[in-house]
């Protein structure tokens, strides 16, 4: 009976080492840079649709529809490193002519928004 446990006990070993999830590494913690250089890449392609079309898209679905650049989504919907979509608005009263931006880690609280037009200063 004591061979038939220790056996068990011998597979068992064997199999949680073998198991793919024993040995991956903790995902990445989101990071605010990742969402800098995120918003900075979509930046750069809203104006060169700024440039092409003398106008701005209507949307970021629009933009990677007219404009697909490598490392787009295919959906067109871009995520911030916690999993939300980016925001994206056109508005006039705005020098760029729009507002784009991650509601940062805690969509609660605005003072960690990233913002696109805040980038130079990072």
């Amino acid at each position: 009976m004591w061979l038939l446990a220790l056996l068990l006990t011998m597979a068992a070993m064997v199999l949680w080492n073998r198991s793919p999830n024993h040995h991956r590494d903790p995902e990445p913690a989101p990071s605010p840079e990742q969402a800098v250089q995120d918003l900075r890449n979509i930046r750069s392609h809203i104006e060169s649709f700024r440039d092409l079309r003398f106008a701005l898209p209507r949307s970021l679905l629009e933009l990677n529809a007219a404009l697909p650049a490598p490392g787009t989504p295919e959906d067109g919907l871009w995520l911030d490193p916690w999993g939300r979509p980016y925001e994206y608005r056109i508005d006039g009263t705005r020098n760029e002519g729009y507002v784009l931006r991650s509601l940062g880690p805690d969509p609660d609280d605005p003072l960690d928004d990233i913002r696109s037009n805040r980038l130079d200063s990072r």
